[in-house]
């Protein structure tokens, strides 16, 4: 299991006792977009291994989901302790919403490990015998080349289905989850004398929403799917 929930709980327990500063407005997105370059990076090295190369790619779009979520989550969670009365604070936050919002990181990169992904079943689909005649694993099962391209086309479909209906039109208010954040930025942005209250609402709401919404629909059947992929190879 990956340790983000760990790491994740770390972080906030320092924010509580740390003052927010500038240098760690986008750390989440920034680090989840270092690792997902640095495993396509890889992927683009191994191309005299397709499997390999397709592992890199999965391990990619694992690593951009896990940043989609943890960006997310941590944006609501320095909502939750921002101090209303602190224009710094809020000068901070307005600007890690609006850059979530805005600039589109993982978005490209995501896209190429999904192409990525398609390029390495072509390969593999045109020289069957080359890529799985493989001897069997003691203590691993050997999934048939059939499981391992229907569960790839599912995985296709569902990050396409995500970047299609949550990471597309961010910046129009319409992407997964996205409008809890522009309501965020309305009332950082009013003449409200109590915004604490707004934006406690604002929190609960999003909440129940993300909970229950296609965001973590999406990123759960795509990390699951991965997951299986990956113990394949």
């Amino acid at each position: 299991m990956d340790n983000r929930n760990n790491n994740f709980i770390i972080n906030l327990n320092y924010s509580i006792m740390a003052p927010i500063t500038g240098k760690i407005l986008l750390l989440a997105l920034d680090k989840s977009v270092g690792i997902v370059q640095e495993h396509i990076h890889n992927a683009q090295r191994k191309k005299e291994n397709v499997l390999d190369q397709c592992k890199e790619y999965l391990l990619a779009a694992q690593e951009a989901i896990l940043g989609l979520e943890a960006e997310y989550d941590e944006i609501l969670v320095q909502t939750r302790l921002l101090d209303c009365n602190d224009a710094d604070q809020i000068a901070e936050l307005r600007l890690r919403i609006e850059n979530y919002l805005a600039v589109d990181k993982l978005r490209p990169l995501l896209i190429k490990a999904t192409q990525g992904i398609e390029s390495c079943k072509e390969i593999w689909n045109a020289d069957t015998n080359k890529w799985w005649n493989r001897p069997k694993i003691k203590g691993k099962k050997n999934r048939s080349l059939e499981e391992v391209n229907v569960l790839l086309e599912d995985l296709v479909i569902y990050l396409y289905d995500l970047d299609e209906q949550g990471l597309k039109f961010r910046r129009g208010g319409s992407g997964v989850g996205i409008k809890w954040l522009e309501y965020i930025i309305e009332t950082l942005k009013s003449q409200l004398v109590n915004k604490r209250i707004e934006l406690d609402n604002i929190l609960e709401k999003a909440m129940k929403d993300r909970n229950k919404g296609r965001l973590l629909d999406f990123t759960k059947r795509i990390t699951k799917t991965i997951v299986v992929l990956l113990a394949a190879f």
